[in-house]
């Protein structure tokens, strides 16, 4: 039969009596309960890492239920008549009965929240959470009603526990059935508790006549429980971790995608009005493929697509020398530069470098599969403007360097007392300023209309 613990007197009380045997008879009840109050530190400890990496409910449920564990084994007959010697005993088993109830509720709720979401049933949440309310529920019946169980009449306990205990293990084998690893720590982790309540069972029916410490059988069941679920909540932490690190990358990826153009690589539209101002040290550049219309005309669509993969290519490379210049494909044939630039004339001579840059490598390439192109390019110095503004200004340069006959730079001349772009001043880039040629003397054939 599972054997009861009576009444026991203090450590002071026998102390005081000089029964040293009977201090001695203490020990193998204290010492079980002293390790498994040991051994639930630990799972606090890294319980409390993995909730400041992932905040996850089921990290908190864990949390709670060592501590109820904690509370559990402290106030075992045994421990407790060490541990609260002056206060009364009918309290202390208050408290056992409730830290037990508590352990059980959490245990519930932790299990719900563990099984992974694919595995996951409506109904499954149902049952877990209607079990942890009938708990809660027969806990505070009992607790109202000054019914308080003798000390270590843990049979009432086991009992209890072993129908919860058998529905939420067939929730874990249906979910293992279909695959789930952590439900295998949830089930391994009923063992213990399954193992006594089957032990207190039969003893209470008679069919065994084992001389079992029912304190011993509750802490066994404790602690099954605290390192089976512990391995699993470290299980479901990786799992969940790496889950977490895949999306990160997989939106780093679509998010980089959706700022990329698929035909040049380079960076588009979007990712070019994500930028609210230009800086003060800073250029834009509106570069545009003269006569793009008519290449697409003549050659077709796939030469045209191979010309503006060229000109991303020749940009690109260019700009290497200017970097954190960003490069841009904004529109068709369009593409925008932003790039250090302290002096307009440093602007102007980055400009000219490119447009001479693409001339060239065009040239190049007539010999082969792509026709002969230009570029023409509109320039702006930052000073603080929203990008919106900067963009009308270095397009409206752009502007008159196609009117100018294409194939050139213009710099947008800013002139604080005009209002508005169309009545500011663009000038082209064959002017002095402080004794620096802000570009090439920009000359040819006659102004024309614009592509």
């Amino acid at each position: 039969m599972v054997t009861p613990t009576k009444a026991i007197p203090t450590l002071s009380q026998l102390a005081a009596t000089g029964d040293v045997t009977n201090v001695m008879a203490l020990m193998p009840g204290i010492i079980p309960a002293v390790l498994v109050i040991g051994l639930l530190i630990l799972p606090l400890i890294y319980d409390a890492l993995f909730y400041s990496i992932l905040r996850e409910r089921f990290i908190l449920f864990h949390i709670f239920m060592v501590v109820a564990m904690l509370v559990f084994a402290m106030t075992t007959p045994e421990l407790g008549n060490v541990i609260f010697a002056d206060v009364l005993a009918n309290w202390v088993r208050r408290l056992n009965m409730t830290a037990y109830a508590v352990m059980g509720i959490f245990a519930l709720l932790l299990a719900n929240g563990m099984i992974e979401e694919r595995f996951r049933k409506p109904n499954f949440t149902r049952i877990f959470h209607g079990l942890a309310i009938a708990a809660a529920l027969v806990t505070i019946v009992i607790l109202l009603t000054g019914w308080v169980p003798a000390d270590g009449e843990y049979a009432f306990y086991t009992v209890v526990f072993f129908f919860p205990a058998i529905i939420a293990l067939g929730v874990f084998a249906y979910v293992i059935g279909r695959g789930s690893h952590v439900a295998l720590w949830l089930a391994l982790s009923l063992t213990g508790a399954l193992a006594a309540a089957v032990i207190v069972s039969l003893e209470s029916l008679g069919w065994l006549d084992w001389d079992v410490n029912a304190t011993g059988l509750a802490l066994l069941g404790v602690v099954v429980l605290a390192i089976a679920t512990s391995l699993g909540v470290g299980d479901r932490f990786v799992e969940l971790r790496r889950d977490r690190d895949r999306a990160v990358v997989r939106a780093t990826k679509m998010g980089r995608m959706a700022r990329t153009d698929s035909l040049t690589g380079l960076a588009n539209r979007r990712a070019f009005e994500q930028i609210l101002q230009l800086h003060v040290g800073e250029g834009l550049l509106i570069a545009d493929i003269d006569r793009f219309k008519s290449i697409n005309d003549a050659y077709g669509h796939q030469i045209g697509d191979a010309v503006l993969r060229h000109t991303a290519n020749v940009l690109r490379e260019a700009m290497g020398t200017y970097a954190p210049a960003e490069i841009y494909r904004i529109g068709g044939e369009e593409f925008a530069i932003i790039c250090p630039a302290q002096r307009p004339a440093q602007l102007m001579t980055m400009a000219e470098e490119l447009r001479e840059q693409v001339a060239s490598e065009a040239l190049n390439m007539a010999e082969d599969a792509l026709p002969h192109y230009t570029i023409s390019l509109g320039a702006v110095v930052g000073r603080g403007q929203e990008l919106d503004l900067a963009f009308a200004e270095a397009d409206s340069a752009l502007y008159g360097a196609k009117a100018m006959g294409r194939d050139r730079s213009v710099l947008y001349r800013y002139n604080p007392g005009a209002e508005g772009v169309d009545e500011t001043i663009v000038q082209r880039a064959a002017f002095q300023e402080e004794g620096e040629l802000m570009g090439p003397l920009l000359s040819g054939s006659e102004p024309v209309q614009p592509d």
